[in-house]
């Protein structure tokens, strides 16, 4: 079971069309948008496209949508655009974005997704292919270091300055995927993650169409210390959270819906502290393999 946490809080609709998977941080936001349809399976020879676009929240209002100029095009080393990027802030604004790197020379080197780390200012760029597919990592500021869980089981955060594991562990005893930044949070950190909760095959691909979500509390030692009961932001679907920040007394969360539409929604800490405490204990996923999607 889960709640729905738009009936929480305070809604807002981000007037980008197509615009989703927003990521939040003071008030910088970031959209997404691409060329696909969640409901159209794609054609032959069809590759993904992403702009993102950058903008700032006045009063609850996001205004000055601009199309950021990432280079991908130019440079030829982000096949398809970068894709849902987590804004944090280290002095300068940085995006980590999910992203298809290539050599110079246009050749793929890595035929999986890696994470991408690129000032948002200077536009310059560090990526961390792994030789494995990656998504989803969580970025966080500890002691003036950028710093990002990349798995949650098993736990693993490293440094994105140095690319130096510095904490490891069991991690949650079920699969949780990442989803936002992680901000302070009491003494620590808290962060959102998601899990696919259904999936079907399409052209001999799987498919997910509905996401829940889950707080993560972290302690000062980056150990994962409590995972909230699960919620939905409107109900079942494709809804993907993409950010998190403190406003004042509320918690600001970016999220999108069915790839096409991006909102933010503000929840006071009442609401959330009835989020976090809660007696509930995760099922484990009926098929493992959902954490390879």
């Amino acid at each position: 079971m889960s709640d729905c946490i738009a009936n929480h809080g305070e809604v807002y609709k981000i007037p980008l069309r197509g615009g989703f998977n927003p990521s939040i941080n003071g008030r910088d936001v970031l959209v997404r948008t691409s060329n696909y349809d969640l409901d159209v399976a794609p054609t032959p020879g069809w590759e993904p496209e992403t702009i993102n676009y950058l903008g700032r929240l006045g009063e609850r209002k996001v205004e000055n949508l601009t199309p950021l100029n990432d280079g991908h095009r130019s440079r030829l080393v982000m096949k398809n655009g970068l894709e849902d990027g987590r804004l944090i802030r280290n002095g300068r604004l940085y995006g980590l974005f999910t992203a298809h790197y290539q050599n110079d020379d246009g050749k793929v080197a890595v035929f999986k997704n890696t994470m991408t780390l690129m000032d948002l200012e200077s536009l310059e760029y560090r990526t961390f292919p792994t030789g494995k597919r990656e998504k989803n990592w969580m970025p966080f500021v500890r002691d003036g270091e950028i710093l990002a869980l990349t798995i949650t089981k098993p736990w693993n955060i490293i440094s994105l300055e140095t690319g130096d594991t510095v904490k490891e562990g069991p991690g949650l005893d079920t699969f949780w995927s990442g989803s936002s930044q992680f901000v302070p949070f009491r003494d620590g950190w808290l962060g959102v993650v998601h899990r696919h909760e259904t999936r079907f095959q399409r052209n001999g691909y799987w498919v997910c169409r509905d996401y829940t979500h889950a707080f993560l509390e972290m302690d000062q030692d980056l150990n994962p210390t409590n995972l909230s009961r699960p919620f939905r932001f409107f109900g079942e679907g494709v809804e993907f959270c993409n950010g998190i920040d403190w406003h004042g007394e509320d918690l600001c969360l970016s999220f999108g819906v069915h790839d096409r539409s991006g909102y933010l929604l503000w929840v006071g800490s009442n609401d959330l502290e009835g989020f976090l405490h809660s007696s509930w204990k995760p099922e484990p996923l009926g098929v493992t393999v959902l954490s390879e999607l």
